[in-house]
């Protein structure tokens, strides 16, 4: 912690300062900064607020089913004996794909439909 506070309050670049405050809140570190952005960056108290920000930047608010994320249609399914297992496999893989999708943004298309 004393090296942590010292590289905080030798370095002067304030970009600098804030890429370290978000290393430390990655690293769910209790330092306590002097300055109160610090350590709200420091504490993730705005962290979804940035990630909803870049899911702004990259267009991605809406949100999508799992088709549109990957194309089955392209897939090669020439064993039939096999639809049932396949069909399950299609749904644990539709669910997670959902899920990691979808999930930061508190709503999905395959169990809600709005």
């Amino acid at each position: 912690m004393e090296l942590i506070s010292e590289l905080m309050t030798d370095c002067k670049d304030k970009v600098l300062l804030q890429q370290m405050a978000y290393m430390l809140g990655r690293q769910r570190n209790p330092y306590i900064s002097d300055d109160p952005s610090l350590t709200s960056i420091i504490s993730n108290e705005k962290l979804s607020e940035h990630f909803k920000a870049l899911a702004r930047d990259l267009e991605t608010l809406t949100p999508k089913h799992p088709n549109a994320i990957y194309k089955t249609h392209l897939e090669n399914n020439r064993n039939y004996h096999m639809a049932e297992i396949d069909s399950a496999k299609k749904n644990l893989a539709m669910t997670y794909v959902n899920a990691f999708v979808n999930a930061g943004y508190g709503k999905d298309l395959l169990i809600t439909n709005s």
